[in-house]
Order: C-alpha cells, then sequence, then structure tokens
C-alpha cells in the first residue's frame, strides 16, 4: 500500500527525485481461522491522510484491525517500507556543500 507524502526527497546513485507516495506494509505475521459460509470478515484500515516528511523506515503509521462477526479478532501494525528526507532549504545547503566538498 501507499499513503501521500508531503515535502519529501530521496537520493538514489545521486539522483534526487521527489516522491509523491511512499511504501507501508503490514507485519509478515500470518492469522489463521476457520471460517464458515455465516461468518463475516471485515478489514479496516487506521491510516493518516498523508505523512509528513522526514520518516523512517520501520515507524509505524496506522493499524489493520481484522473483524470476525463484528468482534476484533486481529490486529497488526502498518509500518513504512521506506526513508525519505524533508524537502527544505536545510537539506538543499547540505546537499551543495556535499556536491563541493567531495
Amino acid at each position: 500500500m501507499t499513503l501521500p507524502v508531503s515535502d519529501a526527497v530521496t537520493v538514489r546513485n545521486h539522483r534526487i527525485t521527489h516522491p509523491e507516495t511512499i511504501s507501508a506494509h503490514t507485519t509478515d505475521e500470518t492469522i489463521i481461522a476457520f471460517l464458515s459460509d455465516t461468518d463475516e470478515v471485515d478489514i479496516r484500515y487506521d491510516l493518516p491522510e498523508s505523512i509528513a516528511a522526514p520518516a523512517a523506515a520501520g515507524t509505524a503509521v496506522g493499524s489493520e484491525k481484522i473483524y470476525l462477526n463484528g468482534v476484533l479478532y486481529a490486529e497488526r501494525e502498518i509500518t513504512l517500507s521506506e526513508s525519505v528526507e524533508r524537502y527544505d532549504l536545510r537539506w538543499c545547503m547540505d546537499w551543495v556543500m556535499q556536491i563541493f566538498l567531495l
């Protein structure tokens, strides 16, 4: 899943990009339930509308809740899959300094 991100910048192989979204995922925990034809499963996500940079990979940003017949059955944390830096004047000055000092 992806979430909107604001004021973000990433640098890979000396290429600067300004991502509009950031990847997020749930834990790899397997949830097992024996269901009948009458059981109702409802999955609800509790996520912010957007993420503000800077954001580090592994940061918890929300949760996934699984309800079985209206009762909370399981809950998993949603974390960021990648990191982004905040794109501001300080970041720009640091980037320029790195270019001239390397």
